[in-house]
Order: structure tokens, then sequence, then C-alpha cells
């Protein structure tokens, strides 16, 4: 399965809501770095025209700053993009599932290995999570007062079961049980479940680097 459907297993194809939110674009980073460009824009348009300005150091100090703000943009734009679309996969942590196709009440085996043990920095666990992607309408104004709808997709973790590991104790083997009366994995338009074992590196006040190995929960 492709990055765009990481949440899927082998053999399952993407619903209507998986391949909607697929091709929603990052307004976001996109919208600062537009900005950053009129910044940058002004910061040359001060610079060029220094010398016929009324004060020189005026348009050079102006265009400084109008440079700083560009690049600040830029810098969050990436931040940004990064953490949205982009998560930290920690690809020290190697992990696997078996089976990666079973039904509710079933057991699934996780391995973990950590391949480079100095990289964690933080509560190292493994577990088994089911996330419900359900879509809700968004309103929005423009500057005229016109209101507008469109639909987004919100995510929430329905099981989530963590466990604490040793990083230092080579290979583990765990079990994780799904429960017989959760969801089950579905593609739909406007709701889906999706099921995975994880491990992270959970840090406080910072992002959770993590590796995810999808599976498939049948009813």
């Amino acid at each position: 399965m492709s990055a765009r459907f990481d949440h899927l297993p082998p053999g399952h194809p993407p619903g209507r809501q998986s391949r909607r939110a697929a091709r929603t674009r990052p307004w976001g980073p996109i919208l600062l770095f537009l900005f950053a460009l009129g910044a940058l824009g002004g910061s040359i348009a001060l610079w060029v025209g220094r010398n016929t300005a009324k004060s020189k150091s005026g348009s050079e100090v102006g265009a400084a700053v109008f440079l700083g703000v560009a690049i600040l943009l830029v810098l969050v734009a990436i931040w940004l993009w990064r953490r949205l679309f982009h998560a930290r996969v920690a690809r020290y942590l190697d992990v696997t599932a078996d089976p990666i196709e079973l039904r509710r009440g079933d057991a699934v085996h996780a391995t973990l290995r950590v391949t480079d043990p100095s990289r964690i920095d933080g509560k190292l666990q493994i577990g088994l999570m089911c996330t419900a992607f359900h879509d809700v309408k968004v309103e929005s104004y423009d500057a005229q007062g016109h209101r507008s709808e469109r639909r987004s997709t919100e995510r929430t973790e329905v099981v989530t079961d963590w466990r604490d590991v040793d990083p230092s104790a080579g290979e583990q083997r765990l079990d994780f049980a799904v429960p017989p009366d959760s969801a089950f994995s579905y593609e739909g338009d406007t709701v889906s479940w999706a099921w995975r074992v994880s491990a992270r590196v959970a840090r406080e006040h910072r992002s959770d680097p993590h590796r995810d190995v999808p599976i498939w929960v049948s009813p």
C-alpha cells in the first residue's frame, strides 16, 4: 500500500473517505509559503530602491525586517508541513505483527527490536491501536462575511493498549487481544476504522517518533 494509505495492510484498497482525505491540499503551509514570498518581494523592493528612498538606512532596515519575516514564515511552513503531513517515523524501531489478518477476539503477536538504543530519548512503548475516522462539517467565513462549508476528516483513538518495554532488552514479543466487542476494520464514505500495532518513544512536550504496522480486523 502506498504511503498515502499507510493505515491499510496489503490487499485492502482504500475507501472513498481515505481517497478523499489523501487529496486534501496542505493549505496552511501553502499560504505561509505564499506570505513568505510576499515578504521576500517586499525585502527585495526596499533593498533595490534604498538609494532613491528618503531614508536609505530606513529602507535597509525595512529590507532586513521583511527578509527575517520571510525566513521565519518559511521555517514555520516547513514545521507545519512535517507535523501535519509527515509524522516522525522511528526507523530504529523494527516492529512486526503476526498475523496481520485476524478477527475480533483474536490475539496478535507483536515483536519489537530496537536497532539503535542510543536514539531512545523517552519512554519506549508498544501497543495495539484502533483509530476512528469520521467526517464533520466545518464552517468558515470570508472577509465579506459569506459563509461556506467544507468536509473535514477527524480522527479519534478508540482503542489504546500501550505497554512499556525495556529498550535494552533486545528483541521482545508481546501478545495483544482484540476486544471482541470493538470496532472492526472498515473503509467507508464518512466513517472508517483502522487497526495497527505501533511502537513509539513517548516524550513530554514533543512529538512521539513511532513505527506502525497496519493490521486488518474482521467482524
